[in-house]
């Protein structure tokens, strides 16, 4: 996995069905949670906190452009993304 990616896991809500978007959660020290109970909300607020589980899939270069990738959470981690280039180039 690339290291820009090691702390965000694709996620689910407890409501989520086979056409239910996967939104991106920024995980914390305990990492995934597999069976439920996630410690954070999603980047878009759909899945809250404690209210969903984290997917076995491992976002990578193609976090933005995967088909099942929420649209919200993409949009903020692109905008995340490049204000953190930009604060880097500074």
């Amino acid at each position: 996995m690339n290291s820009k990616y090691i702390n965000l896991a694709y996620c689910e809500s407890i409501h989520a069905s086979s056409i239910s978007p996967w939104c991106l959660r920024l995980l914390g020290p305990k990492g995934k949670f597999l069976g439920g109970g996630v410690d954070s909300s999603s980047l878009c607020g759909r899945v809250k906190k404690g209210m969903g589980w984290d997917l076995e899939v491992d976002p990578d270069g193609d976090v933005l452009r995967h088909p099942k990738v929420c649209g919200s959470c993409a949009a903020i981690w692109h905008d995340a993304d490049l204000n953190t280039r930009h604060a880097d180039e500074e």
